[in-house]
């Protein structure tokens, strides 16, 4: 399995997320959006990547931030499962965070997950195709 990490490069606590995803995963089983290489200078041996890389090469995308990032990284990544991490306040979305990310991790290493499809919309404007989770705006 191979996880693309993606993620918003201006939320503080990515370095730590990525700290714990290390102690589950190879760095060979990662694939992170090179937008967050500013963020992750402490760590070597990081396989960095565009997005579209990551859309084609990843299994499952690991969404670090906060809701926003999260319903960027479902438009972007649609066909994906999108396992979303907040380091921010409270997230609806992003239902993972420090207090549960441990546990999440060595399901998500051992196979013992569940993919929830949700819902998208669809709105067309001015010849412009949007994609939205839970609102349009």
């Amino acid at each position: 399995m191979r996880l693309g990490i993606t993620g918003n490069p201006y939320k503080t606590g990515i370095d730590k997320v990525i700290e714990h995803i290390l102690k589950h995963f190879d760095d060979s089983e990662l694939l992170i959006w090179n937008g967050l290489e500013n963020n992750l200078k402490e760590f070597k041996n990081l396989n960095y990547a565009d997005e579209l890389t990551l859309k084609e090469e990843a299994d499952i995308v690991v969404s670090i931030g906060g809701d926003g990032t999260f319903l960027r990284s479902a438009r972007f990544f649609i066909e994906k499962p999108i396992m979303g991490i907040n380091v921010g306040t409270f997230g609806f979305l992003t239902i993972y965070g420090e207090e549960n990310l441990q546990i999440a991790l060595e399901n998500l290493k051992k196979g013992n997950w569940t993919c929830e499809e949700r819902t998208v919309l669809q709105a067309k404007l001015n010849d412009k195709t949007l994609i939205a989770l839970n609102d349009i705006t």
